[in-house]
């Protein structure tokens, strides 16, 4: 990141050198033109960590969980609309 903070600073990128980028971090130019400027605007040259989600045992439980049973009045039949 350091690297694209001083070619930001020598001047503008060009196109060229921003997809050769792209391609070399495995990333889309896009990302590319924008973590300078979230460098320059934040002060921190490493991109900010994200947040990660964990399906736990408990949440699986949960979700494996059916719910109440339901009468065969109460199920829907798909010709009547609610």
């Amino acid at each position: 990141m350091s690297c694209l903070l001083a070619l930001d600073e020598a001047g503008p990128s060009e196109t060229v050198h921003v997809r050769i980028t792209a391609v070399a971090a495995g990333v889309v130019p896009r990302t590319v033109w924008r973590r300078p400027a979230i460098a320059c605007e934040s002060g921190r040259a490493e991109p900010a960590r994200r947040l990660s989600f964990t399906v736990t045992d408990a949440l699986w439980a949960h979700l494996s969980d059916p719910g109440p049973e339901r009468d065969e009045q109460d199920t829907p039949t798909g010709d009547a609309l609610p």
